[in-house]
């Protein structure tokens, strides 16, 4: 850890080349006495305005759902001597053929056109993990991601409650992370009504911008998908952000995933070891 830092919790472990959107770096931590790693992102004071104050507010918000990354700890800057904010979150990872994997986009590139395709069950653990995360943060406390993307969609080899998950037997828990455009329905009353008004065309009210995200890394893979996920799939292309219709959805293919399950028609496979 930086020797100016006030937080005497966290030792650093690994610096990334990336910084992301707005930030000043990442880093993988180490909290000292639990073992338990997180991801540092440290920005300047004067983002604190919109990005950083937005991402701490929505994410100390949606603590404790399985399928969106958890705050940790938040340092803000405390004048000249630490003229940044940290905030420490989750971090998430899984193994693919021993290379370390932490996003859904580094996942796809595992599975080309040339390489076996990614599990249908998988696909749609995905599309579960997803919807149940919109569904808490559209129809609970009100927010939007504005920012869904396979960068942004995370793999964690730890479950809910931190076990670890048995490869063998469960696939990676999907986690919604990067919080940095996101904002509450008190700060974008417009979109919200927009979004849920009828007659209201997609594109010029930006409607569905999380949910066609989703679309989009549902196709990620390019799997041939069966005529069920097909169908499950449609409503995706009418349905708007906010809308209550998203647990209809949600409940539907919770349903009918299950069903297939129990028909044999859907089986687990691993993805690449």
């Amino acid at each position: 850890m930086s020797s100016n830092s006030p937080n005497k919790r966290w030792a650093t472990l690994r610096k990334f080349d990336f910084g992301g959107a707005n930030n000043l770096g990442i880093t993988l931590m180490l909290e000292n006495g639990t073992g338990r790693s997180a991801i540092r992102k440290q920005l300047r004071p004067l983002q604190m305005g919109r990005d950083l104050g937005n991402e701490v507010d929505v994410m100390e918000k949606l603590a404790g759902h399985p399928n969106i990354v958890q705050i940790y700890d938040f340092v803000p800057a405390s004048g000249e001597t630490f003229n940044r904010h940290e905030l420490y979150v989750e971090y998430c990872k899984v193994l693919v053929r021993g290379q370390e994997v932490n996003t859904i986009h580094e996942l796809s590139q595992f599975y080309t056109p040339k390489q076996k395709e990614v599990p249908e069950l998988f696909v749609w653990h995905l599309y579960e993990g997803l919807m149940r995360a919109l569904a808490y943060m559209h129809l609970g406390i009100r927010s939007l991601v504005d920012d869904l993307y396979s960068c942004n969609v995370f793999l964690s080899s730890k479950g809910a409650y931190s076990k670890t998950i048995k490869s063998c037997s469960e696939y990676p828990r999907i986690v919604v992370g990067d919080f940095g455009l996101s904002d509450t329905a008190s700060r974008s009353q417009t979109y919200f009504r927009r979004s849920l008004a009828t007659g209201c065309e997609r594109s010029p009210c930006r409607t569905n911008l999380d949910i066609s995200a989703v679309y989009e890394m549902l196709e990620l893979f390019g799997h041939e998908n069966s005529k069920e996920l097909q169908n499950m799939m449609r409503p995706l292309h009418d349905l708007r952000d906010g809308s209550p219709e998203i647990l209809t959805l949600l409940k539907d293919l919770v349903t009918t995933k299950k069903r297939l399950v129990g028909e044999g028609k859907l089986k687990f496979e691993p993805l690449l070891q």
